[in-house]
């Protein structure tokens, strides 16, 4: 038997709608990985455009590639879920279908997955960019503490845009945990990981990621998430919304958290509130409550000023 046969075999779960222009430099990406058991997955959420078509051609090119078209759209979530479904590797990965990935990427996920056995996620850096041009740098990503709930409450202090969630997983890991049609899905996502394993990012070859997805359209978000459109015009509020669900998560709905007590569960939901309330990318109440205070302030000294013109008249700040 050859050495790569004893590899695990990895997925990655590419879901796809009207990319058709974009998922040719996906897929290559893909494809040009040096990893030997390799398996991808294009998911298919009945696109309109020239995407079967495409993805048929490359699947019968390439052995490597399975191709799955849903004849109903299934939204954003749905499509992602089905790839995870499909999947047959022991490591598995989503690579959104405007994405791309390095030369080496998986290989060098892989390996930190096989030296680290209680790391559940492995990852590089990601470099965002928006009409080609480098925006920034994903932020280095080490949640490597021992009790569960540290880590929790340590990538719910330390993550910001999730890249993270895009990282080479334990598949057996990855479907302990629900995938929530819900607003902040791949953060409450990418929480229970954490409490699961480790999560190790290190610098190597990176992956690549358009700013403009679905993620940039909250309408787009909020229909996959079965919330009406009227949200956008509230969403100062949504990232409360996703707090109170992760509480909801971590006290009563998911099995992984069940092996702490009732009490034990509470407190970590309080600690996870508090770490993220100290985030100001989603704490805009906190910065709605500082502007109501503003304006009182300002009210304040306009009706200071309105007294003072009543006792004094404007005589007296014209001779100032």
């Amino acid at each position: 038997m050859a050495e790569s046969d004893q590899l695990p075999l990895v997925s990655v779960g590419i879901p796809t709608y009207n990319r058709r222009a974009l998922l040719e430099h996906t897929l290559k990406s893909a494809l040009e990985q040096q990893y030997p058991r390799l398996e991808i997955i294009i998911c298919d959420n009945a696109s309109t455009d020239e995407t079967e078509k495409f993805c048929r051609e490359w699947e019968a090119r390439d052995s490597r590639i399975r191709y799955i078209r849903h004849p109903n759209n299934l939204g954003s979530t749905g499509n992602f879920i089905s790839a995870l479904e499909a999947a047959d590797g022991e490591y598995f990965m989503w690579l959104a279908d405007d994405d791309w990935i390095e030369p080496g990427y998986i290989e060098h996920c892989a390996k930190i997955l096989a030296e680290n056995p209680d790391c559940c996620l492995a990852g590089g850096k990601s470099d965002y960019y928006h009409d080609g041009v480098l925006v920034r740098t994903g932020e280095d990503i080490l949640i490597t503490r021992e009790d569960p709930a540290d880590r929790v409450v340590e990538f719910c202090s330390k993550v910001m845009h999730n890249a993270v969630f895009y990282g080479l997983m334990r598949r057996e890991i990855l479907r302990k945990i629900p995938f929530l049609r819900t607003w902040g899905n791949d953060q409450i996502l990418m929480t229970g990981v954490a409490y699961c394993g480790k999560i190790i990012t290190q610098d190597g070859p990176r992956m690549g990621r358009r700013l403009g997805g679905i993620s940039a359209k909250p309408s787009e978000v909020l229909a996959d998430a079965n919330m009406h459109k009227i949200w956008t015009s509230f969403a100062c509020f949504l990232a409360y919304g996703q707090l109170i669900r992760q509480c909801r998560v971590i006290i009563w709905e998911f099995k992984i958290y069940r092996d702490r007590s009732f009490l034990s569960r509470c407190v970590l939901a309080a600690r996870v509130s508090v770490a993220q309330f100290r985030r100001t990318e989603i704490s805009p109440i906190m910065a709605m409550i500082q502007r109501a205070r503003n304006v009182l302030l300002i009210r304040k000294r306009m009706e200071k000023l309105a007294r003072h013109f009543k006792l004094h008249g404007d005589s007296d700040f014209r001779s100032r």
